[in-house]
């Protein structure tokens, strides 16, 4: 008896695989990512180094940190764009004087699609008052624009809060594990990088939002 070709047998299975991979986003081509607002494909993102209370956009060495942060997000969940973070960006631009500049025209110059800017508006690994206990809070503002169309086409509308570690049953707050208010410090920007990249990347929530996931379900 002949057998069934290799490729026959296969048929059924490679395509309910190929589906499934599909409508989690997951082939090459298949569109954004599950749960991202923009489709960023193989566009360029410029994440500009991120403003803070005593500092303009490209002079806080913080949000120079934070951009970085959020080009690494968005990297591990759009592996086809190009991400340009604040070190890229100031390689290839001057960088512009106490925050006076077109967000469009430096975006032209960077020859990029999309450009995120933000401002970080509170960062602290301690609650304000607190003696010993430690937990991180981290609140941001961001948004982008597209370049071509000249126009703002996200924001967090609002300052977004995160938090390290997340609250319990989303509602009360934890002390965090570590004892080193910089690793505190450090998690809860990882956290709000991971949030604010979400946008492009859909899929990658932040530990806080898997929690209240979990709770809404």
């Amino acid at each position: 008896m002949n057998p069934q070709p290799r490729s026959a047998a296969l048929r059924i299975p490679l395509a309910l695989a190929c589906a499934a991979l599909a409508a989690c986003g997951c082939l090459p081509g298949s569109g954004r990512p599950r749960g991202a607002e923009l489709d960023l494909g193989k566009k360029t993102l410029a994440v500009l180094p991120f403003a803070t209370p005593n500092r303009s956009y490209f002079e806080s060495k913080l949000g120079a940190r934070f951009s970085r942060d959020v080009t690494d997000a968005v990297k591990a969940g759009c592996s086809r764009a190009t991400v340009l973070d604040a070190d890229a960006v100031v390689e290839r631009v001057k960088a512009p004087k106490a925050g006076q500049f077109s967000v469009v025209k430096l975006g032209e110059e960077l020859k990029a699609d999309y450009v995120l800017i933000g401002e970080i508006e509170e960062l602290r690994g301690k609650p304000k008052s607190s003696f010993g206990v430690l937990r991180g809070t981290m609140v941001v503002s961001a948004r982008v624009v597209d370049v071509a169309g000249r126009r703002e086409v996200w924001s967090t509308i609002v300052p977004k809060t995160f938090q390290y570690p997340p609250r319990f049953l989303g509602k009360e707050d934890v002390p965090a594990d570590e004892t080193d208010e910089e690793v505190v410090i450090r998690r809860v920007m990882l956290e709000a990088a991971t949030g604010i990249a979400a946008v492009f990347t859909g899929r990658k929530r932040t530990l806080s939002e898997r929690v209240e996931r979990q709770l809404d379900n």
